[in-house]
């Protein structure tokens, strides 16, 4: 019973590697394609607090989507998973928190690097390009 559950511990730190990796490449592909418009905002006297911020309010709307979605989800896989949970009820408030918090974190330190990499963006690069 021990190897099983190591063996999901396991596989669920791997999901949440894959996860915010997926993360950071969608946001960083973002980022890279908006390069242009970073470099016209700062032109206009955007600060590169602004970009950053700007960044980070899309990335987190889409993980808050996410993470509605995805608890919504999990609400329903628990309850056709009922019978396979031992101990633990299919709407357990602190497995539903603690999984939300570990899964919210990392996508936001994953969408915080591509955020931190567009603030300072020369405008005459960025608009040459």
């Amino acid at each position: 019973m021990r190897l099983l559950a190591w063996t999901f511990a396991a596989f669920a730190v791997l999901a949440l590697v894959v996860a915010g990796l997926g993360v950071y490449a969608v946001t960083s592909y973002s980022v890279g394609t908006r390069t242009a418009e970073f470099g016209v905002r700062m032109a206009l006297g955007a600060t590169p607090f602004d970009v950053t911020r700007l960044v980070l309010v899309g990335g987190l709307a889409t993980i808050m989507t996410g993470v509605v979605l995805g608890a919504v989800g999990a609400i329903g896989a628990g309850r056709l998973l009922q019978n396979l949970l031992f101990g633990i009820g299919p709407l357990d408030p602190a497995s539903m928190a603690t999984a939300v918090v570990f899964i919210g974190a990392a996508a936001a330190v994953a969408t915080l690097l591509p955020a931190r990499r567009a603030a300072p963006v020369d405008p005459l690069t960025a608009l040459r390009e």
